[in-house]
């Protein structure tokens, strides 16, 4: 009986410990970067780095794998600070293409969903 009565507790306490754990996916989420031309002109490639700070624990996440003008990266959910600095070849429409440096910056950029975490950056060319 005292056996019945052990081995009860014993997968009650099991139960019970896992129901009350929480799934570690919840703080994770991806976020979709993508760079914008100032101008009507097309990115046809992107050779860049990518810093993306969490602003509250200062964790920095760094990429180079963009796929065409777009940044996707695994990251805890949260705000965070992004810069972009490379080099992009942008078409103009008409065939022609051109070869410049640029840099793309937000100071805050709102990563905090658990899907639909997209944000926009603004190509300032440096030459």
């Amino acid at each position: 009986m005292n056996h019945k009565i052990l081995i009860t507790l014993i997968v009650a306490l099991a139960s019970l410990i896992v129901s009350c754990h929480k799934e570690e996916n919840d703080i994770f989420s991806t976020a979709y970067i993508t760079l914008r031309t100032p101008d009507s002109a097309s990115i046809t490639n992107i050779q860049a780095q990518a810093v993306v700070v969490n602003v509250n624990t200062r964790q920095a996440t760094t990429s180079s794998q963009f796929r065409d003008s777009r940044l996707e990266v695994e990251l805890l959910r949260g705000a965070y600070s992004v810069t972009i600095e490379g080099v992009v070849t942008v078409s103009d429409g008409m065939g022609n293409e051109r070869i410049r440096q640029f840099r793309a910056q937000s100071d805050y950029v709102d990563l905090s969903h658990k899907t639909a975490n997209h944000a926009e950056l603004n190509i300032l060319y440096l030459d």
